[in-house]
């Protein structure tokens, strides 16, 4: 697995609550400016891509409220990963063109200040123990509907999900 870490800088110190739409706005917007023909391959017509790459944010002394969460800082990070080499090179450089841009949010704007890719250990060995610092979350797409459901741990279809989500990528 590669990662891209991004460091956004924001004008006040808040985000939405709902900042998982902000940043795959962010994402399909940096794509479109970068590629249309990219942007089409990912996110065009024609039913529903399964995408290599996943992301988290981190928000440095959160504290959530109903609407919007306050950072303890001006900033937030994301961590954005991906197991395919060829979307790791292609979507640093989306995200490259982007350095110093700034994107609006509810009442808020935003500016992507650096971008770096971390070194990461690969994992050697068959077992593993994973600390979340939020909840794990699995997609289920459902074909004949073309909608989207997400699924938490204690969701009895959760197990299967994962594991069907999974055996795709590994």
């Amino acid at each position: 697995m590669k990662q891209i870490e991004l460091c956004f800088e924001v004008e006040k110190n808040f985000i939405p609550i709902q900042y998982h739409s902000l940043m795959l706005s962010f994402i399909k917007g940096s794509v479109q400016g970068y590629s249309p023909e990219l942007f089409s391959e990912w996110f065009g017509p024609g039913g529903t891509v399964r995408k290599s790459y996943t992301f988290s944010c981190f928000f440095p002394s959160a504290k959530f409220e109903k609407e919007r969460i306050l950072l303890g800082e001006n900033y937030f990070k994301m961590f954005f990963s991906t197991h395919d080499l060829r979307d790791l090179l292609l979507f640093y450089n989306v995200f490259l063109q982007r350095v110093n841009g700034s994107f609006p949010m509810a009442a808020n704007t935003f500016t992507l200040r650096s971008l770096y890719t971390p070194s990461v250990a690969e994992i050697q060995k068959s077992q593993v123990m994973v600390k979340f610092d939020s909840p794990l979350l699995v997609r289920f797409h459902d074909k004949e509907a073309n909608r989207d459901t997400f699924l938490a741990y204690f969701d009895e279809r959760f197990a299967d999900v994962l594991k069907e989500n999974l055996a795709v990528t590994l």
